[in-house]
């Protein structure tokens, strides 16, 4: 019995020995393959984690690029200074001088049949035969700006026995208060002035090809180029007419402006190859263009 008894306890001795061992055993693989399995991991997640600081940094960087972008696709707003809103605008005077016309009248009748007569006979020997009517049907033959050069037409006539008397031909001048660019203001006060150019143009055309200094040919053509400057400023006026009030004095200066273009129209279709009719038709021409300009400036008069 008591041989078995310490049999016993020797056994539960050596269990207990072999449990110690086995635990011992087992904790040094644990932390062994611990270790290992620590050190594995580190190696895998320590790159990936540089990696997201790395992209984290390139994603800051291309959020700077993405913002410097968003400068480039949205500039500044530039104020846009060409629109009609932004123009300065002035009230300045606009002057228009006067202009006289001095006529050769070769008669005055109180029925238009009669003077009709007298302006178709003129008329074949190279003379407007312009009929004005006022009080009178008057017969005119030329008109000049220089009250001398009219004298001295008459002056000649009444040496070939030609009864003939000078009628003056005035178209008012006037000051007008305008508002408008200054681009503008220039360009309506150059409309006005052109006027007198015209007709000064138109006088020179008539003595050159009256005194046989230049041909039919190149009086057409100088024609062309006075149309050709009067459109220009008509295409002006058409453009102010859109931006600007329409009032009746800008109406007025286009309608003018169509006339006078086709007037000049008609003159250009008539040709060259008969100078002492073309001689003709440019001077009654010259005094429907100073008869319109007269009737629209009196007009403008009457309603300031």
């Amino acid at each position: 019995m008591r041989y078995s008894r310490v049999r016993r306890k020797k056994k539960q001795r050596n269990y207990a020995r072999l449990f110690l061992l086995l635990i011992i055993v087992f904790a040094a693989i644990y932390f062994g393959s611990a270790t290992a399995i620590g050190k594995r991991l580190s190696s895998f997640i320590a790159p990936r984690l540089k990696l997201d600081n790395l992209f984290g940094d390139l994603k800051k960087e291309d959020e700077i690029e993405d913002e410097q972008k968003d400068d480039i696709k949205k500039p500044d707003v530039v104020e846009d200074r060409g629109s009609e809103g932004d123009i300065e605008k002035v009230t300045e005077n606009i002057k228009v001088e006067p202009i006289s016309i001095y006529a050769i009248q070769l008669g005055a009748f109180s029925t238009k049949e009669n003077a009709q007569i007298l302006s178709d006979d003129i008329k074949a020997r190279g003379a407007a035969g312009y009929i004005l009517e006022d009080k009178y049907f008057r017969v005119l033959a030329v008109g000049y700006v220089d009250e001398l050069d009219a004298q001295k037409v008459e002056d000649q006539l009444k040496d070939q026995d030609i009864v003939s008397q000078m009628y003056k031909i005035s178209v008012p001048g006037v000051n007008m208060k305008v508002t408008a660019s200054k681009e503008k203001l220039e360009d309506i006060e150059s409309a006005y002035a052109n006027w007198g150019k015209c007709i000064e143009g138109i006088e020179a055309i008539i003595k050159d090809l009256d005194s046989k200094t230049i041909s039919g040919e190149s009086a057409n053509k100088r024609l062309r180029d006075m149309q050709g400057d009067m459109d220009i400023i008509l295409t002006k006026i058409g453009e102010y007419k859109k931006v600007e009030d329409s009032s009746s004095i800008l109406i007025g200066l286009e309608d003018i402006y169509i006339k006078g273009i086709e007037i000049l129209d008609g003159l250009i279709a008539k040709g060259y190859s008969d100078e002492v009719a073309l001689s003709s038709s440019i001077k009654h021409a010259s005094f429907e263009i100073i008869n319109g300009y007269r009737e629209y400036m009196n007009k403008i008069v009457g309603e300031l």
